[in-house]
């Protein structure tokens, strides 16, 4: 990689990591009813489109630290914080090499199609065994009773 390519994609990586905490800390005053919205997403599947699986996992754990920060997920941080903290960590950093990797496999054969798919793959909502590895099967220490089966 050039340079030149190299210093872009700083940039664009630095500009989208910006635009992912803005929209996830704004996001929280967009409403319908009681439903926020996230528009978060958007700029994950962008950046991993435009700069890799790498870039958008990079963007997704930034979405998940933010969500850590942000407090949306302090609720879950009292039950188990070591579970839910690689949970969530995990799940963003997940989501935008999903999305990254569905665009790679795809961008060759028709874009549209690919950023369509890409963005599809992105909101990963349940994979299963990180949510079953971390949030109920890791206790924070050996003294802690979670109140989930083990």
């Amino acid at each position: 990689m050039s340079k030149n390519n190299n210093t872009q994609k700083i940039v664009g990586l630095g500009l989208f990591t910006a635009i992912v905490i803005v929209l996830q800390l704004m996001g929280s005053f967009i409403r319908f009813g009681t439903f926020s919205i996230s528009l978060v997403l958007v700029p994950v599947v962008i950046g991993a489109a435009l700069y890799g699986a790498g870039a958008g996992a990079w963007l997704g754990f930034v979405f998940g630290v933010v969500v850590l920060l942000s407090g949306d997920a302090a609720a879950f941080l009292g039950v188990n914080a070591l579970g839910t903290i690689l949970t969530v960590l995990a799940k963003g950093a997940l989501a935008g090499l999903a999305s990254g990797l569905v665009y790679k496999a795809i961008e060759n054969k028709n874009r549209t199609l690919a950023v369509a798919l890409a963005a599809v793959a992105c909101p990963d909502r349940d994979p299963g065994l990180v949510d079953k590895c971390c949030c109920h099967k890791v206790p924070l220490n050996s003294s802690v009773k979670t109140g989930f089966p083990t």
